[in-house]
């Protein structure tokens, strides 16, 4: 399996890997199947569904057909992957696949409610169209089709027993994710976030859905054993790498592809890597600014940019990164684990190299 470099460089951030992009229609299908399947005895065509399928790119606020493009698919490229790393056929694993796409959408349509994010995917937000009320009952409905889209794999042979597996596996981790959500908004006021905090924190928030997304994959094959928990521990791993990538991109990322202003992350108070790194490091006069600057009610672009500059001199970037690789070996360790043919090792070490190296 290819071993991601330490410190690539940014010149080389690599395409959309193709394993992600490989199974996209099939998915893209069932999720359609999903959506229009939940309301097939209802003569009419509710609002809530017109809310759904503009979420998820399908149409214009005017329900207009539209081709917007969706995520990258993360999550449903690595269900698929997993269930042929346990000998299986990706057919099999595709309604698990967009169930777990389908519970990621639920929480970006919350998140972006508690963020008062306004913009996603170059887009207006939900509830910036419709109201938070409404957008709260949009995202609780994309939860509850994730569960029915779930219950079709019964429909591609999966036993019984394993489907329930599957249906608490789901259960469980989605919890977790809100969990997740829950603590990264209550490290907003607090100056004192430990990084055991922080990654208890971004374990429940990412990681918890790709790991589920790996470990469902895996319990679609012939013969799971051992290998759904194997998978689920490489997916905790690349759910850290996932997100620390993220804060990274958060702070320096580049507006045009990541459709956030550089320094959001600080602008919100958000605790992520980089800052709680600073938070914990400064010293002097650089620790009482940068607690200055956190301690206010809101900041100005002034603020932001002390607070970057800070970061810059205490090398809070490069930490981030080396934590990053480092989350990228561990994951990398634990697949080595796993029976697989060695196109399939090659395909988790592309999306590696890229969720490195990816710059929105």
């Amino acid at each position: 399996m290819p071993h991601p470099s330490k410190h690539p460089p940014v010149t080389a951030v690599p395409p959309l890997p193709e394993p992600l992009l490989r199974y996209r229609s099939q998915v893209e299908a069932e999720l359609r199947s999903a959506i229009t399947g939940s309301h097939l005895h209802d003569p009419q065509d509710p609002e809530l569904y017109r809310i759904l399928r503009y979420h998820l790119g399908w149409v214009d606020e005017q329900n207009e057909p539209t081709d917007v493009p969706g995520g990258k698919a993360f999550r449903p490229g690595l269900c698929i992957l997993s269930c042929e790393a346990a000998g299986g056929t990706p057919d099999v694993a595709i309604p698990a696949a967009a169930a777990v796409e389908l519970a990621h959408n639920f929480s970006l349509i919350h998140d972006d409610i508690q963020d008062q994010d306004q913009e996603r995917r170059h887009r207006a937000t939900v509830w910036t169209l419709w109201g938070k009320a409404e957008a709260l009952n949009a995202g609780n409905a994309l939860r509850v089709v994730a569960d029915r889209t779930l219950m079709r794999l019964a429909e591609r042979g999966v036993p019984a027993d394993r489907l329930l597996q599957a249906s608490n596996l789901l259960a469980q981790r989605s919890l977790q994710m809100i969990q997740g959500q829950y603590l990264d908004i209550s490290f907003e006021d607090r100056l004192n976030v430990s990084a055991r905090e922080y990654k208890e924190m971004i374990a429940y928030k990412t990681g918890a859905l790709i790991s589920c997304a790996m470990e469902l994959g895996a319990l679609a094959g012939p013969a799971p054993g051992t290998l759904p928990s194997l998978m689920g521990e490489a997916g905790w791993y690349l759910g850290y790498l996932f997100q620390i990538r993220d804060d990274i991109l958060g702070i320096w990322g580049n507006e045009s592809t990541t459709g956030k202003s550089q320094g959001s992350d600080i602008r919100r108070k958000k605790k992520t890597y980089p800052i709680i790194y600073a938070l914990q490091n400064a010293t002097g006069a650089t620790r009482a600014t940068l607690h200055g600057i956190f301690r206010k009610e809101s900041l100005s672009d002034d603020d932001v940019n002390r607070a970057m500059d800070v970061l810059e001199e205490l090398d809070a970037r490069k930490r981030a990164e080396t934590l990053a690789s480092k989350m990228s070996e561990q994951a990398l360790h634990t697949l080595r684990k796993v029976p697989m043919h060695p196109s399939i090792a090659a395909d988790f070490g592309g999306i590696i190299d890229f969720l490195l190296l990816r710059e929105s």
